[in-house]
């Protein structure tokens, strides 16, 4: 089974020009500790944690001028058993799923 089948577009990324703020409010609506922050275009930018968030000192800073924001995805093509395996290493609550010229296919 791959990550393709078990893909949830329920769960709505964040925007560069959302706040960190706005993140964790969000963060907390849908009981996670990670979302992913997607362009306009589509393209995955980063994924975001909670912790992060109450780490930058100012909530009303915009999570595109955060330095530093890594990004962890997988591929639609990925076994579901190596995701897995990735959500639990990472201690993820989300992992993202981009297709390889990064553009966002869900959650």
């Amino acid at each position: 089974m791959t990550v393709q089948q078990l893909i949830s577009p329920d769960i709505e990324p964040l925007a560069p020009t959302d706040t960190a703020g706005h993140a964790i409010y969000r963060l907390a609506e849908l009981d996670v500790e990670h979302l992913p922050v997607v362009s306009g275009e589509g393209q995955l930018l980063a994924l975001v944690s909670e912790n992060e968030m109450l780490e930058t000192g100012d909530l009303g800073t915009e999570l595109g001028a955060l330095v530093g924001l890594g990004v962890l995805s997988v591929t639609p093509e990925v076994q579901l058993f190596e995701a897995a395996s990735l959500l639990s290493v990472h201690h993820l609550s989300v992992l993202p799923v981009a297709e390889e010229d990064g553009e966002y296919a869900g959650a």
